[in-house]
C-alpha cells in the first residue's frame, strides 16, 4: 500500500461518498467518469512535452477536431463538453469559440442573429473568436473605437481602426 493509500485508508469518511457530493450525486460522478474516460483512454488527447511552436501549432488544432468529433458523437450538453475540455489539461484554439463566441452570440445577439448563427456556431459548422481590445482600452468595451463592416463587392470583412489607441 502506498503511503497516499495508507493515509486516506485512515480518513473518517467515505471518499467515494465525497466524491458524489462534490459532483452533486452520484449519477453526476459517473456521466463525468465516463466523458473523462473518453479523453484519457484516447491516445490522441495526450500532452506531448517538447513540442515547438510550429508542431504544438499542429498538435492543438489535432485535438481541437478530436474534441470536436468527440462532442459530437457523445451529443455532449455544455457541461459535458467543459467536462471533456477540462480532461484535456491543455488550452486549445477551439476555447474561444466554446466559451466566449457562442454564449456571447446567445446573450448579445439580435433575435435574427441567434436564430441564422447558434445552431451553426452549436454544430461547430462556423467557428468563431471573441475579441474586445485596443491598445488604449484594453477591456473596457464601451471605450472600443474600432468598427466592423461587411463589403459584399468583396466578400470581406473590413475593419477601421482609426486611432492609435485603437489598435490591437
Amino acid at each position: 500500500m502506498t503511503e497516499l493509500a495508507a493515509e486516506r485508508s485512515k480518513a473518517s469518511f467515505d471518499p467515494r461518498e465525497l466524491t458524489y457530493i462534490l459532483d452533486g450525486g452520484r449519477k453526476q460522478t459517473e456521466r463525468r467518469e465516463f466523458l473523462e474516460s473518453h479523453i484519457v483512454n484516447n491516445p490522441v488527447f495526450r500532452r506531448e512535452p517538447h513540442l515547438n511552436r510550429t508542431e504544438l501549432f499542429k498538435r492543438v488544432h489535432e485535438i481541437s477536431k478530436h474534441l470536436i468529433w468527440k462532442i459530437k458523437e457523445l451529443n455532449a450538453s455544455d457541461s459535458d463538453i467543459w467536462t471533456l475540455y477540462y480532461a484535456i489539461d491543455q488550452e486549445l484554439p477551439i476555447t474561444l469559440h466554446l466559451g466566449m463566441f457562442r454564449k456571447t452570440l446567445r446573450t448579445q445577439g439580435s433575435p435574427e442573429q441567434v436564430e441564422k448563427w447558434a445552431k451553426l456556431a452549436d454544430e461547430f459548422k462556423i467557428i468563431g473568436c471573441y475579441a474586445q481590445t485596443e491598445l488604449g482600452h484594453g477591456s473596457n468595451v464601451r471605450g472600443l473605437e474600432t468598427t466592423a463592416h461587411y463589403d459584399k463587392a468583396t466578400q470581406e470583412w473590413v475593419l477601421n481602426t482609426p486611432t492609435l489607441t485603437s489598435y490591437k
